[in-house]
């Protein structure tokens, strides 16, 4: 009986083991099975992807065709040969000055080349996958529009690689590469994250306005520096009009690199002799330019001190046109006059109408502050119309009072200006004063000489949150925070 049953015993346990291999079996056939079925399906997800690609490009060959015409615009700008040699300055440096005329490409130009071109020490890009590069613009729509432009010409959406962040508006994400921001905002950024350690190149753009918040981020840049980002920081400074001795040597003998040429030439006219009232002889110069131009293309640009100046002119233009068009004979009628200002306290979506397409059959006549002076590209701008005047505020020690003075500008303001008309094409400015431009003062007097800097600076609210350390710069004092 025992061996009946150990008989018994052996033959289940073999049974059992050959259920066991069969299910085995069936076990690695149902997974090369699956596997099987999953490789044909990764094979048929990417003949489709790549055959829509394909008919994505065969269904749209203007897209081609779009990004050749940026790419040869990009070529034709005077900054484009000294691409590798900015590059590799800015990677032996940690403090680069760029002067470059306007219109060579500065702003729009150097992020991209940080991202795309190779330095000749490693041959690697400057800036990495995980780094990030921050430009300052004096204005928030300077931000904006620069932002827009770049991310147009690398064909990607706004706020990914290419994003800006403004007071109340941040277009940007943590895999944003180059964020442009205004001067207010990375300075307020610098008082949360101390040692802004998410740039790895920090561009001062406009630097020559010399703002009070220019002026505290250069020193506290320059502390940056000299603690704890003293190899892992690059700092860019650029304008089309620098004192860049000054900043050379406030930054220990930075090197100096200047971009000659203007991408298209610029006629400046003058009056024969003084104007005795600006705001008349401006309105004089846009009549005149609009009806000598006749039906011939080419937008205007004027520049005024203030808002009241530029809804008087803007009323003033419209009367006087649809009188010119009701008395001008059918055949000879000029362009319809489209008025557009632009100026700090309009709304945003109000400041953007200046930069969309001029409608068929009129002139668009710009009318701004020195909001438009700098890195603002207004396409179609062909005359440039400069009153020779601006608002600047200033402060009264006797009284302790702010106000604003309408003063003759500078140099540089006038140089700026007038580089307005030959951003796209050749153009022409007219500036309603006798004197050249030689003769004006040579830089504009700067914010921390015309105001109280200490009032500013050394607030109440501000003394609670930081200490500050008076660090010389250049016959004034600005303040740095320190823990």
């Amino acid at each position: 009986m025992n061996e009946l049953n150990n008989r018994k015993r052996t033959s289940n346990i073999k049974r059992t083991s050959k259920m066991s291999e069969l299910n085995n079996m069936k076990r690695t056939s149902n997974i090369k099975r699956t596997s099987k079925m999953n490789e044909l399906n990764n094979r048929k997800r990417t003949r489709s992807r790549s055959s829509s690609a394909s008919s994505l490009l065969w269904e749209h060959p203007s897209a081609k065709k779009k990004r050749q015409a940026v790419k040869s615009q990009r070529e034709t700008l005077p900054i484009f040969p000294f691409r590798k040699k900015i590059v590799d300055t800015i990677r032996s440096s940690s403090v680069v000055v760029i002067v470059g005329a306007t219109g060579s490409g500065k702003s729009t130009q150097i992020p991209q080349y940080l991202l795309d071109v190779p330095t000749s020490r490693d041959g690697k890009v400057l800036v990495r996958q995980n780094q990030c590069v921050a430009i300052t613009q004096p204005r928030r729509v300077a931000a904006v529009t620069v932002a827009k432009r770049v991310a147009h010409e690398r064909s990607s959406k706004l706020g990914n690689e290419i994003g800006y962040a403004v007071r109340f508006d941040d277009c940007s994400c943590p895999e944003t590469r180059v964020r442009f921001v205004t001067d207010g905002l990375l300075l307020r950024e610098a008082m949360v994250r101390r040692d802004l350690g998410r740039y790895r190149v920090i561009i001062l753009d406009e630097a020559h306005e010399r703002s009070l918040h220019t002026d505290i981020l250069l020193g506290f840049l320059k502390g940056l520096l000299r603690g704890k980002r003293k190899n892992s920081l690059r700092i860019v400074i650029m304008s089309a009009t620098l004192n860049a001795a000054a900043f050379s040597s406030f930054f220990d003998s930075a090197p100096v690199l200047r971009i000659e040429g203007r991408q298209h030439p610029v006629r400046v006219m003058y009056t024969f002799e003084p104007q005795p009232d600006y705001v008349d002889a401006i309105i004089t110069a846009l009549l005149q330019i609009h009806l000598d131009q006749g039906r011939k293309e080419g937008d205007v640009l004027a520049f005024l001190t203030g808002q009241d100046e530029i809804e008087n002119v803007a009323s003033i233009l419209r009367e006087r046109i649809e009188d010119i068009l009701r008395e001008s004979d059918p055949s000879s009628r000029p362009l319809q006059m489209l008025v557009c200002p632009i100026f700090a306290a309009l709304p945003s979506d109000q400041q953007m109408k200046v930069f969309e397409a001029t409608p068929p059959n009129h002139r668009k006549i710009v009318l701004a502050t020195n909001i438009a002076e700098s890195s603002i590209t207004i396409p179609g701008i062909r005359f440039v119309v400069d009153a020779g005047f601006s608002k600047q505020r200033a402060y009264r020690a006797k009284t302790g009072v702010e106000c604003l003075l309408v003063t003759p500008i500078s140099q540089e303001q006038a140089w700026q200006r007038s580089g307005r008309a030959g951003r796209e094409a050749p153009g022409t400015s007219c500036i309603t004063t006798p004197l050249h431009i030689s003769h004006l003062k040579h830089e504009h007097t700067h914010t921390h000489t015309r105001t109280q800097v200490r009032a500013t600076v050394s607030s109440p609210r501000m003394r609670s949150r930081r200490n500050f350390e008076k660090l010389r710069y250049r016959r004034f004092s600005v303040a740095i925070f320190v823990r």
